[in-house]
C-alpha cells in the first residue's frame, strides 16, 4: 500500500535555490578559510622566491669580492722623507771639508732675532713674524764656509730640505742688516739663477765681504781670459827699403 506526501509548493523552490548555489556560498566559514590559506601560501612562495634572490646576490657578492682579493696589490710609493738638493744641481761638493776650507758660521739663526720677535709678538699683529722666527730657530741651521753654503732644515711637518751650494757657483750677493745691524739676513745668486735665502745670521757683513770678494776674484779672472782670447794676431812686418 503506497503512501503519497504532499509537499508544498514553497518547500519545493526553496530546495531548488539551495541546490544552485554553490558550496562556498552555502558555506562561508569554508570559503574563508580556503582564503586565508591561499594567502597564507601565496605570501611564503613569495617570501622563498625573496630568501632565495637574497642568497644569489650574496653568492654574486662573494664572487666580486674574491675576484678583487685576487688581484695584485701595487707597492705604495716609499713617503719622501726629505728633500735634498746639493749645490742646485751645479758644482757638486763632497760632505768631508776641502783643503784650505774655513768657516765663517755655524748653527741656527741670531739669537737676538728670536728674543725681539718673540717680545714683539705681545701685539698680536706681529704674531706670524713671531712663529716664523721660532720655527727658523728650532729646525733650521746653516753652515758657512769660503768654499761653500750649507742649510739645513728640518720642519716637524712637509719635507726636509738639505741645500748644498759651491762658493764658486754664487754671481751675486745681496745684503741687509737687522736689528740695528747685529744680524742680517742674505741672498745668493747662482750660475743657474736659483737663489739660496739666509736669514738672520750672526757676522753677516764678514760673510758677505768673504763671498763678495771671492765673486770679484773669478770676475776678474774671466774677464783677464776673455781679453786674453780676444787678442787680435800682431801682423807680420813688412820689410822697408828700397
Amino acid at each position: 500500500m503506497s503512501t503519497v506526501v504532499t509537499v508544498p509548493s514553497s518547500a519545493l523552490g526553496s530546495l531548488k535555490r539551495s541546490r544552485a548555489l554553490s558550496p562556498a556560498q552555502t558555506r562561508p566559514g569554508l570559503a574563508r578559510l580556503i582564503s586565508r590559506r591561499s594567502v597564507a601560501v601565496y605570501s611564503r612562495s613569495r617570501s622563498v622566491v625573496f630568501a632565495q634572490k637574497i642568497d644569489e646576490d650574496d653568492d654574486d657578492f662573494e664572487k666580486r669580492l674574491s675576484s678583487f682579493s685576487k688581484v695584485p696589490k701595487s707597492k705604495a710609493p716609499a713617503k719622501d722623507k726629505g728633500k735634498k738638493t746639493t749645490a742646485t744641481g751645479l758644482t757638486k761638493l763632497p760632505e768631508e771639508d776641502l783643503p784650505g776650507e774655513v768657516e765663517l758660521y755655524s748653527g741656527p739663526p741670531s739669537r737676538g732675532d728670536l728674543a725681539v720677535n718673540v717680545a714683539l709678538g705681545a701685539t698680536l699683529l706681529w704674531l706670524p713674524l713671531t712663529m716664523a722666527s721660532v720655527g727658523r730657530a728650532l729646525w733650521v741651521n746653516y753652515r758657512i764656509t769660503n768654499k761653500r753654503v750649507v742649510v739645513k732644515s728640518t720642519p716637524p711637518v712637509g719635507a726636509s730640505e738639505d741645500i748644498c751650494a759651491a762658493i764658486e757657483d754664487v754671481v751675486d750677493v745681496k745684503a741687509i742688516g737687522r736689528g740695528v745691524g747685529a744680524w742680517g739676513d742674505m741672498c745668493l745668486t747662482l750660475k743657474d739663477g736659483s737663489k739660496v735665502e739666509i736669514r738672520s745670521v750672526d757676522n753677516w757683513m764678514d760673510i758677505k765681504n768673504e763671498i763678495q770678494a771671492q765673486i770679484d776674484a773669478k770676475t776678474s779672472a774671466d774677464n783677464v781670459e776673455i781679453s786674453l782670447d780676444d787678442t787680435p794676431v800682431a801682423e807680420k812686418a813688412q820689410p822697408k827699403g828700397f
